[in-house]
């Protein structure tokens, strides 16, 4: 049985055109159908809040969202651990993520309180609980709804700034700064808009971005 390594790169040899024959280009193909219908549902969602037809959450706090265009890794949890330990001095600082990994990812899950760590790694996932054992006294909150732990955050903890990890496809939550990282070998991703490729929103959508 395949590994997710070799799965994965199987599929990012496929989606770049690196592999080539028959069952590779069939496969882009039906992708790329696939793509059209990831791509409507991405521009409708765009659309909604465009019109104020669904409006973000406001919290009492300022938010910092640190996100990226492309699947895949380009640095976000260092630049999470970056802003932390810049602000942490003169701000009440708290980490929102979604806890990918993890076992518990509905209402709020507080990972860690500022003063220990409260939750596994089999709970709240790895990422998680990495930024909990670096920042050490800043409050980590994981979670689908980040509306949620952005206002336990504030209500719980007395946060005045939030760092949103993972934030710039999550439009429920107002963003005050838009941070959106690259890869600077693949600035772009591979291919085309998921599952064709690796982006997650047209390259329009860096706009967004502050």
């Amino acid at each position: 049985m395949p590994t997710p390594s070799s799965l994965e790169h199987w599929y990012l040899e496929t989606v770049s055109g690196r592999r080539r024959g028959l069952l590779p280009s069939l496969t882009r193909g039906a992708l790329t159908i696939v793509s059209w219908g990831y791509g409507l549902g991405v521009w409708v969602r765009e659309l909604v809040y465009a019109w104020g037809l669904i409006r973000p959450l406001r919290v009492p706090a300022r938010v910092i969202s640190v996100g990226n265009l492309t699947m895949g890794g380009t640095g976000k949890t260092p630049a999470v651990i970056a802003l932390a330990e810049q602000h942490r001095a003169r701000e009440r600082v708290a980490i929102l993520i979604r806890g990918h990994g993890g076992e518990r990812l509905e209402g709020v899950n507080v990972v860690h309180d500022g003063q220990r760590e409260l939750l596994p790694v089999s709970v709240a996932g790895d990422e998680a609980v990495l930024l909990a054992r670096r920042l050490g006294d800043i409050p980590v909150l994981a979670g689908k709804d980040r509306r949620l732990t952005a206002q336990a955050a504030v209500d719980r903890f007395g946060a005045t700034l939030l760092i949103l990890d993972d934030g710039f496809q999550y439009r429920r939550l107002a963003v005050d700064h838009q941070i959106v990282l690259v890869d600077a070998t693949q600035p772009w991703g591979l291919g085309g808009l998921f599952p064709a490729g690796t982006r997650r929103d047209p390259l329009a959508a860096f706009a967004r971005a502050d």
